[in-house]
């Protein structure tokens, strides 16, 4: 019977062109045929197909349906194929025959894949293989109904003539080659008059011949032996069908049990619907198991499923409001279960009714209609029922712990009225994605309020004070109020928590009410003085409040002349001619020891043009010389501006010029693209690519970016020096530009840091454009490089690790605005407390580094420590975000690694660890070596060594996860069951095994973990394919060994190892025989033996098989009661 397995998952298989010649790849499109006919859905890649079978090629667009689907989709490989070439989630390796037999590749299989083999031979030792043996022949063509015999053929494809001696077989034999293939037709006549086929190689064209009544030889030749049909083979084909003899007699043998390999291929065709049904089971599962595992690691899972990781300990009490108008009563209840779920009480929510007399279906909470809820709101405040307010449109959900985070949280609000949070989406399709936004950005804001100023917290008192909602407005009652927060109190007043408290429609997010926030934006702009200015609605829904440029005020422009005539000419012309603001003066910074040519350039520029020529001392730097500029200037404001840049729009200035008439703003800047018209920066975030980021750097010049942020006008911390225009009396308040820096990416950010200081706004405009070709913006900087990068990073700490134009929860790597790690801002008294450790991945990944990994893991879990993973490209603003207190580096450091956290040790106190077991810990680099506080090992001979060097070291202590206890297995009645793991076995180790094993397999099975030397195979019972991954218990039981050998020579090689291995396989109950040898030696009781193979021969096959206790092993085992007072004195 057929069982139902749910084929959600497709398949893509790699194969050769299809040709009936080759059974192999027919097999593959075979498989192809029969997951389609099944109702699956599977492709062949890269090859032509056969037309009569189910088994499509691959185009572009089932590709892409594929790969967007979402669902983890499945390759199959045959064993010619090398790693994962079409980079898979699932990977099935189909072994049409033994590992690098025709190819003589490696698979390169992943630690993960899944194997199924075509016949058990090819599986050699494999314990249980899964055996998938798929075959097309037409045994309506492949029969003996040809009496005729009258032809010997000789099969020959891939072993070379040249190798072969043929003078002993018959005269005028015919061979068969895959050099000239032939149709199953033509095949299945000539097989049908065969009288014996000599074969040196196995291949499907032997069972053909069998089928056809031709009986099959096999020979075999030096060198060429893993080709031959063997008694694996026999024994695959029920015993019968060939033979190592053409004797006469021989021959009559074969022919008698020909028959019995027609009844084996049918047995086996009623096989192959079990087998089938199981590599659909199994293949599915795993990629089921895959799409868990993502799912676990998303983002929608993790926001339905996060935890508090601290207690509620605020009282703070809250009141809910839930706007039902024209709302499903599905979405209705959504909202409300979401606060139920969290223990809040149905009192404290209010419903705005969809109609009059509405009651709640899942409770008793009070409703009120659109007409009165404000004023019932304010008779709760006015009572003094709650300290803050929050309302949401039905639909709206709270994640989960949100409330009591949010309890915790407004606490801590200090002087802030009013504070919004981050939040996610849900799209249509269920798709959630997280919205992080920025810490008050007025600009962007006003821009787009339906996106940043809805869901807002409201203190109780200031909501009272300033006059409650307007009932006016239905949608946008919440940013009507927040204007008359700011009018009132400014931008300090509003706060920002960046944690992801709702999860809200897109349907509702995206959803402004025009009218009203025309109306609110226009009484604002009147109470701010600028009665002319106008907000217009862009088709990306944003507003562009466009304010009244001065009138008559003069904009003094500050160049460097530098010493290329050429540049200098093409960027003042451009200025001149495609510049529609008229008041303007140029001032022209010239070095005293300036070329002829470039004197007679300005002299002819000044006759034409208003251009004042300072002459500035060759000794003076960049920031000099500007400032002896500005001392010169007769404008109101200064353009600081570079060479290389040129303009398009005569608007430009004009843009930037409305926006300096405001009295907050000290900075306007414009967006910057290249002459190809791609972005080059949209604005500049703090400590992102290493230092300064430039938004959208590469993008097309007209892309929207995150929530249309590329299109809206907003404030940055930092804009580009390029091109800058600065007020006057802010450039002369904060001193210009800072004449101890030299360093050109300093220059350029240093002035609007410092007008940030002093309580200026920066405002990025997208509506004034200018082109640059200066490469500067596009390098990669490293602060580890400059000393005075350094310094200015240590003074504005706090703008480099969290910039208020971003958010801590975005990447600081590109591209930016991408999400980073799935975290809650917690900030208890607890992780206060807690060290916080950044582990960091520097290197491959190996039994030490995973063992680390496990130890601060289990620290974590306990309380004991603030874990953080990450990989070791992470820059100096990165790690300083992340404010550890100690760095732990599973590799020795590298000389790049190794600046950077020599930064970062400048600025903030940190230790830093690093394992010394791991490659690269004998670096001699004095810096390499100086950066590292201190070494960790797990061998006293590293230690000792370590200590003799002068470095500082510790030695840690075996520590096996608690999942590793001692579980003794009872002795089975069967052969002793031996374990060898070969993989740090050195040749001398893997000779001395050899005679060993050579001299024990007959008494005993031996298991063979990992790869193995080919000489073994004959003499042991399993091998079991081992990705150098590290098993469990649970793996490790599956073995069922009996007793596991750990050899090791007294030598170089084996001088820093240790006993953790031998601690694994001592807890899962296995007895061990181990070398008397330093770095096995503890407290357990091991069979410890000298290296004489009659003694490991002997304790092998006699040896009473004792396994260690509960109790001696349980020293060996994490305890969270009893951690080692080295582990404490690191991390604790």
């Amino acid at each position: 019977m057929t069982m139902h397995i749910d084929l959600h998952s497709p398949y893509l298989i790699a194969a050769p062109d299809y040709r009936e010649s080759s059974l192999g790849i027919q097999v593959l499109h075979r498989l192809c045929h029969m997951i389609n006919e099944r109702g699956g859905r599977a492709w062949m890649v890269g090859c032509t197909v056969n037309p009569e079978w189910n088994a499509p090629a691959l185009t572009e667009e089932a590709y892409e349906q594929v790969i967007s689907s979402g669902r983890s989709w499945i390759a199959v490989y045959p064993e010619v194929t090398t790693g994962n070439p079409f980079s898979a989630p699932v990977t099935v390796r189909y072994m049409l025959n033994r590992e690098g037999v025709i190819m003589q590749n490696a698979i390169d299989a992943g630690a993960d894949d899944l194997f199924f083999w075509y016949r058990p031979e090819f599986a050699d030792k494999e314990p249980d293989p899964n055996i998938l043996g798929i075959e097309c022949y037409d045994l309506s063509l492949f029969q003996d109904d040809q009496p005729i015999k009258d032809k010997d053929f000789l099969y020959l494809n891939r072993i070379p003539e040249s190798a072969l001696d043929l003078s002993g077989l018959p005269e005028n034999i015919t061979i068969l080659s895959m050099r000239n293939p032939l149709s199953l037709r033509e095949l299945a006549m000539l097989l049908k008059r065969g009288r014996v086929l000599y074969t040196y190689e196995s291949s499907g064209t032997c069972l053909l011949a069998m089928l056809c009544g031709c009986p099959v030889v096999s020979l075999s030749v030096p060198g060429y032996e893993h080709y031959a049909l063997n008694e694996q083979s026999l024994q695959d084909i029920g015993g019968a069908g060939f033979g190592y003899s053409d004797s006469p007699e021989a021959l009559d043998v074969i022919r008698e049990g020909l028959p019995i390999v027609r009844d084996v291929v049918l047995a086996k065709r009623r096989l192959l619907e079990t087998q089938f049904e199981h590599f659909l089971f199994l293949t599915q599962a795993k990629a089921q198991q895959h799409d868990e595992v993502k799912e676990r690691n998303s983002f929608s899972h993790w926001i339905s499923h996060r935890t508090l990781p601290t207690t509620v300990t605020a009282e703070t009490r809250l009141l809910h409001v839930i706007l039902c108008l024209n709302a499903q009563v599905s979405a209705i209840e959504a909202s409300v279960a979401s606060l139920t779920r969290q223990g809040v009480d149905s009192r404290t929510i209010l419903l705005v009714a969809p109609e009059p007399g509405y009651h709640a279906t899942t409770m008793d909470i009070r409703a009120v209609t659109v007409d009165s809820w404000v004023s019932a709101v304010r008779q709760l405040a006015e009572t003094e029922d709650f300290d803050w307010l929050h309302c949401i449109d039905a639909g709206v959900e709270y994640t989960a712990a949100s409330i009591g985070l949010m309890r915790n949280m407004l606490t801590k609000a200090g002087e802030c009225q009013a504070i919004y949070t981050d939040e996610a989406v849900r799209a249509d399709d269920g798709e959630i994605t997280p919205v992080r936004k920025p810490d008050f950005n007025l600009d962007l804001f006003l821009a787009a309020p339906h996106r940043y100023l809805r869901r807002v917290w409201f203190r109780r008192e200031s909501w009272l004070a300033t006059g409650k909602f307007n009932p006016e407005f239905s949608q946008s009652f919440e940013f009507d109020a927040l204007i008359d927060y700011l009018l009132q109190w400014g931008t300090g007043c509003i706060g920002h928590i960046t944690d992801i408290i709702t999860l809200v429609p897109a349907s509702v997010f995206d959803f402004p009410s025009t009218l009203e926030e025309a109306q609110i934006l226009q009484r604002y702009l009147q109470h701010r003085g600028f009665s002319q200015a106008r907000a217009v609605q862009q088709k990306n829904l944003t507003w562009r409040i466009s304010y009244p440029q001065p009138e008559r005020e003069k904009v003094s422009i500050l160049l460097d002349a530098g010493d290329d005539p050429t540049r200098l000419i093409r960027c003042v012309e451009s200025l001149i001619s495609n510049t529609e603001w008229q008041n303007k003066e140029i001032l022209l910074a010239v070095v005293e020891n300036t070329s002829a040519e470039m004197i007679d350039l300005i002299k002819q520029m000044q006759e034409v043009m208003p251009l004042t020529a300072i002459v500035c001392g060759a000794e003076q730097n960049y920031a000099s010389r500007m400032n002896l500029l500005a001392q010169n200037v007769a404008g109101d404001f200064i353009l600081l501006l570079d060479l290389q840049t040129l303009f398009v729009l005569k608007n430009w200035l004009t843009t930037l010029l409305s926006h300096v008439i405001r009295p907050e703003v000290g900075s306007p800047g414009p967006k910057f693209i290249t002459a190809d018209q791609r972005l080059l920066s949209a604005g500049m975030i703090a400590g992102a690519d290493g230092w300064v980021g430039h938004v959208g750097q590469g993008e097309p010049w007209q892309t929207e970016g995150e929530l249309s942020r590329y299109q809206c006008e907003q404030n940055y911390s930092i804009l580009s020096s390029n091109c800058l225009l600065v007020k006057r009396e802010a450039w002369q308040r904060v001193g210009g530009l800072s004449v101890e820096y030299d360093d050109q990416h300093v220059n350029d950010i240093i002035l609007p840091l410092k007008l940030k200081r002093a309580g200026y706004l920066a405002v990025w405009s997208p509506f004034s454009v200018v082109v640059s070709d200066n490469t500067q913006l596009l390098e990669t900087v490293c602060v580890s490089e400059n000393s005075q990068r350094q310094t200015l990073l240590a003074e504005m700490l706090e703008v480099f690790t969290d910039d208020p134009a971003y958010n801590r929860y975005l990447s600081l790597q590109r591209p930016l605005f991408r999400h980073g790690p799935l975290t809650t801002n917690v900030s208890d008294n607890l992780s206060l407390t807690l060290a916080k450790v950044l582990l960091l991945k520097n290197g491959e990944d190996c039994e030490y580094s995973k063992r680390i990994a496990d130890l601060l893991q289990n620290l974590s879990t306990d309380n004991a420590i603030c874990l953080i993973r990450d990989s070791s490209d992470l820059t100096v603003p990165e790690i300083l975000r992340l404010v550890p207190k100690i760095v732990v580096l599973t590799h020795a450091p590298d000389k790049a690694l190794s600046a950077r956290l020599a930064a970062v040790s400048r600025i903030i106190p940190l230790r830093i660890y690093a394992l010394a077991d791991s490659a690269g810990s004998d670096n001699n680099d004095r810096d390499q070596v100086n950066v590292v506080t201190r070494w960790l090992t797990w061998s006293a001979k590293r230690a000792a060594q370590l200590s003799k060097r002068k470095r500082p070291v510790s030695c840690l202590p075996v520590l096996l996860g608690c999942e590793w206890v001692a579980q003794s297995r009872p002795t089975s009645a069967e052969r002793r069951r031996v374990l060898c793991i070969p993989e740090a076995l050195s040749v001398k180790e893997r000779e001395f095994i050899s005679r060993v094993i050579a001299a024990t397999h007959a008494r005993v099975d031996w298991i063979i973990l990992g790869a193995w030397p080919a000489a073994w195979l004959p003499m042991v019972a399993e091998t079991v394919r081992w990705q150098e991954e590290r098993m469990s218990p649970e793996q490790l039981h599956q073995l069922r060994a009996d007793i596991a050998i750990i050899f090791r020579l007294n030598c170089d090689h084996n001088r820093f190892k240790d006993d953790y291995q031998a601690v694994q396989l001592a807890a899962c109950g296995i007895a061990i025989l181990a070398s008397d040898v330093p770095s096995l030696h503890n407290n357990l009781p091991f069979r410890r033996l000298k290296a004489d193979p009659q003694v490991w021969q002997n304790e092998i096959v006699n040896a009473d098989r004792y396994v260690v206790s509960q109790r001696e092993i349980s020293t060996f085992i994490y305890d969270r009661e009893s951690i080692p007072e080295v582990i404490r004195g690191l991390f604790m």
